[in-house]
């Protein structure tokens, strides 16, 4: 895409969608070099692509045996298809998930949340520093917990 930096290209591997082979030839391509597995567990952003289960079970298999992160990126599916969204609906925990504006009943609003030993590496109890001006908006997160409150009502789903 124009203006991102070739070196931010160069060391992003694209495998194909719902194939796990793809996935595995580029870990025995690339052993010990993968430090992340980042995927819309049910793909939005290039129409709609429902996964197989067997392939997102074989990618978190793939990302522990090879002690790559799996990332799962929520921002279309968070809440829409589960209240737990995708991770839920499928069975595959990730190890971080990232949200957008449906946390905030549609309001700019983004975050991420993930492990304990990895939440743990952000400040104050770790050394990375992550801060954003709408960060805890309070209008964005009464929008979010009322959002979230009819989610939870019998039949939403």
């Amino acid at each position: 895409s124009p203006g991102v930096p070739k070196a931010a290209t160069k060391a992003t591997l694209c495998a194909e969608y719902n194939n796990l082979d793809s996935v595995k030839a580029i870990f025995d391509e690339n052993k010990d070099e993968i430090a992340a597995v980042i995927l819309e567990p049910v793909v939005g952003n290039s129409g709609f692509i429902k996964p197989d289960k067997e392939f997102l079970e074989g990618i978190r298999k793939l990302s522990e045996e090879n002690g790559a992160l799996l990332v799962f990126d929520e921002v279309m599916t968070g809440f829409r298809v589960s209240y737990g969204g995708a991770q839920e609906y499928f069975g595959i925990k990730p190890d971080v998930t990232t949200m957008g504006k449906v946390i905030g009943g549609g309001l700019p609003v983004g975050a991420y949340g993930g492990r304990k030993d990895i939440m743990e590496m952000v400040a104050p109890a770790g050394p990375m520093y992550q801060a954003g001006t709408l960060s805890g908006n309070p209008l964005a997160m009464t929008a979010g917990i009322e959002t979230l409150k009819k989610l939870k009502k019998d039949g939403v789903y």
